[in-house]
């Protein structure tokens, strides 16, 4: 009668650890699955694209610096606390760029085109591409983007972010 109850005891206790493991499994997963899904920016109608997000100064102030290459559906999201006149300049870029100026969702205006500068400029002397208005949002695409994707003024932007 006692190697039953032992029995017993062994197969509730499995089926515990396995029932345990089954969800601590699937959370993990779940977990995984919404932290590594990729934050979109949707433009109207016309077309999506995947950003790294810059939300923090050292994010911001890096950039797409260093990047060899960018997709046609690739791009960077600058989002600012508050709306602000921007200034961007190209230090360290390799890739000509648009640059696209964003407040409350809306597209404000966009910079075509902005070429790299040559390697080695100095700080001092890197132009810099000022925002039409106060902006809380920039987008930097790859060149001719917005050409190609017939982005215009007041476009309305939507940015999907992972849960």
């Amino acid at each position: 009668m006692e190697f039953h109850h032992l029995k017993i005891f062994f197969v509730a206790l499995a089926v515990f650890c396995l029932a345990f493991f089954g969800f601590g499994l699937y959370y993990l997963v779940s977990y995984l699955q919404a932290h590594s899904a990729p934050t979109t920016v949707s433009i109207e109608n016309k077309t999506s694209v995947v950003v790294a997000v810059a939300d923090t100064d050292a994010l911001r102030r890096r950039g797409l610096s260093g990047r060899p290459v960018l997709g046609e559906l690739e791009g960077m999201l600058f989002v600012f606390d508050n709306p602000a006149l921007s200034s961007f300049w190209m230090k360290e870029m390799l890739i000509p760029i648009d640059i696209i100026w964003i407040r409350q969702g809306v597209i404000v205006g966009y910079t075509e085109n902005v070429a790299p500068p040559v390697p080695a400029t100095p700080d001092n002397i890197l132009l810099r591409y000022p925002s039409p208005i106060a902006v809380d949002a920039v987008l930097e695409v790859t060149a001719g983007f917005a050409l190609r994707h017939n982005l215009e003024v007041g476009d309305h932007i939507t940015v999907h972010r992972p849960r």
